[in-house]
């Protein structure tokens, strides 16, 4: 399985927890996101956490969105 973590370092320190909210009822239809605090998430990888991570990176501030590809989850 592969994953992809999604890191922010912008200002709002709940923007990825915000933008997990707005899209709750399109991400239900893949595994929930993983938090590991308020600026890094993980997700299974799919097109529709790639569309996500696409999502965040639009609305964050410039050069904030860090994508990670993981290979296994975070134990």
């Amino acid at each position: 399985m592969a994953y992809i973590g999604i890191g922010y370092s912008g200002e709002q320190p709940a923007f990825l927890r915000d933008m997990v909210s707005r899209h709750s009822a399109w991400l239900k239809g893949d595994r929930v996101p993983r938090f590991f605090g308020d600026s890094f998430a993980v997700l299974y990888d799919s097109n529709t956490a790639r569309e996500f991570a696409k999502k965040c990176k639009d609305a964050a501030e410039k050069n904030s969105i860090t994508l990670y590809p993981m290979e296994r989850p975070i134990p």
